[in-house]
């Protein structure tokens, strides 16, 4: 084969990691950097767009039942190709900090207590009975499992406990001086009384 024709069939894999996850791990290089995550001993990947950080992302995922035999649960808790499934975060964001809170961790118990659930993993625990019966009793475990449909329920669950049925307020007058008084106002929140 000659030199241009070589050059021709060379290919350096797909544009984007996301297209080739399979293809990945035969010539993902594994860095120090990767072991320290690999390890756990980095919890978070910052980088430009290219950085690579969908290629380790979609690495671990493949590696999931190495970790899973090391006592490791992995749960992923995005696509990484396609629809991002937190896009109307960007158009719609919680309304609080409060609420931003709220959805991340009700979005990440609900994501790890579904695989557990589907693993079978101490699902005869109390604890685990209870939390898996109060997360079907509000509709956020089901048995066809969408990672953008949960995000959308636990997101209107999460903004519900966050948006007042109503306001109320009630003021006096002073006998003696003849001046309102302001007594403190309430929330009256759909689950909750938020002072």
């Amino acid at each position: 084969m000659e030199r241009i024709e070589l050059l021709k069939n060379l290919t350096f894999g797909a544009r984007v990691a996301e297209e080739e996850t399979v293809e990945l791990a035969k010539y993902f290089v594994e860095t120090d950097q990767w072991n320290k995550i690999f390890r756990g001993e980095i919890d978070v990947v910052r980088g430009d767009k290219g950085a690579g950080k969908s290629a380790i992302y979609s690495l671990l995922a493949t590696k999931a039942n190495e970790l899973f035999d090391k006592e490791i649960l992995l749960v992923t808790a995005e696509r990484p190709r396609g629809a991002t499934v937190f896009k109307d975060l960007v158009a719609e964001p919680p309304t609080s900090e409060n609420e931003f809170i709220a959805l991340w961790k009700l979005y990440i118990a609900t994501l790890i207590v579904q695989q557990i659930k589907e693993l079978g993993i101490a699902t005869d625990q109390p604890v685990t009975k209870k939390l898996i019966g109060l997360l079907e009793e509000q509709g956020l475990l089901e048995a066809d499992f969408d990672l953008s449909r949960l995000f959308k329920q636990v997101r209107a669950y999460a903004r519900r406990w966050f948006i007042p049925k109503s306001i109320e307020g009630s003021f006096a007058i002073d006998a003696k001086t003849g001046t309102p008084t302001c007594r403190p106002s309430a929330l009256v929140g759909q689950n909750e009384l938020i002072a």
